[in-house]
Formats: C-alpha cells, structure tokens, sequence
C-alpha cells in the first residue's frame, strides 16, 4: 500500500511530504496538520494513516460532545 513519500530537505528533523493519491495513481505534495509543507516524519505518517485509522493520535482527537473545553470567566 502506498501512503506518502518523505522528501530530503537536508536537514534530518524537517522532511518534505507527499501523498499518494489512487484516484491519480502519483504523488501530490501535501500541507501537514500544522499548515506548513514540511515536518517531521512522525506528522507525515499520522497524516497520511490518519484516514485508515478508526481512532486519531489523541493529541488530533476533536472534543468530546457536551465537554466544553473553554474556561469560566468569573
């Protein structure tokens, strides 16, 4: 199965990325959740399983239903 293509920027922590796209059968570069085109491999990877996963990184999880996360103001 492919899932995303890593791109070298010559610097070891910060990978360009790619996702594979069946519907064009080719790699098209990609934003990261973070909004930039470059990241670590680790958010590459998270982005490209995230929509075979049934459950997201917790850290991507959206809030739960009836939990509200803003604070009181008193």
């Amino acid at each position: 199965m492919q899932l995303c293509r890593l791109k070298d920027t010559g610097h070891p922590e910060t990978w360009g990325f790619a996702l594979f796209t069946y519907s064009n059968e080719r790699y098209e570069d990609n934003i990261l959740p973070t909004g930039l085109s470059f990241g670590s491999p680790e958010d590459a990877l998270d982005c490209a399983v995230g929509p075979y996963l049934a459950t997201p990184p917790a850290d991507r999880q959206s809030p739960k239903e009836g939990v509200s996360n803003r604070r009181r103001i008193r």
